[in-house]
């Protein structure tokens, strides 16, 4: 029998494709989120906070599983889910040596910091002297929420 298309790559490029499949629903990611929110719930829970009927939620809820996304534990007649610590944390180990390359290959180091666009526009009103230093080098900051963003260079 031939070899699969995913043979010819290593183990952790597959691992992140598998994880990376699993997030590339926006579905999924809103039960991630709700999960992170709640820390477990049953898929009733979920159907009760999303608008996708039962067997749409029960379906995304296999593949987040079958990447180990989640983990479900039977709690009498029904599942209580909730986020796989492990497999999080892998994921992260990946994603940062994958993005450490790239910073190592174009010499400079990615950093983010988090605040909504009046908080921005504030501490730039107060000369706030990292928001100053952002500016002044050739880097870019995103403000605003995340639902939108805009890029200021």
């Amino acid at each position: 029998m031939g070899a699969t298309k995913t043979d010819h790559f290593t183990d952790r490029q597959n691992e992140l494709a598998t994880l990376a499949k699993a997030l590339g629903h926006p579905a999924r990611v809103a039960i991630i989120e709700y999960l992170i929110k709640v820390d477990t719930c049953i898929c009733g829970d979920i159907v009760n906070e999303l608008p996708l009927a039962q067997p749409t939620v029960s379906q995304h809820l296999k593949e987040l599983k079958n990447a180990g996304l989640i983990k479900g534990e039977i709690e009498g007649n029904a599942i209580c889910y909730c986020i796989d610590n492990q497999t999080w944390a892998r994921f992260q180990g990946v994603l940062n040596e994958l993005f450490g390359r790239y910073e190592k290959k174009i010499g400079k180091e990615l950093n983010y910091s988090v605040m909504t666009s009046d908080e921005f526009l504030f501490r730039k009103r107060k000369n706030d002297s990292f928001i100053f230093k952002v500016l002044s080098q050739s880097r870019s900051m995103l403000v605003g929420d995340e639902e939108k963003f805009y890029s200021i260079v």
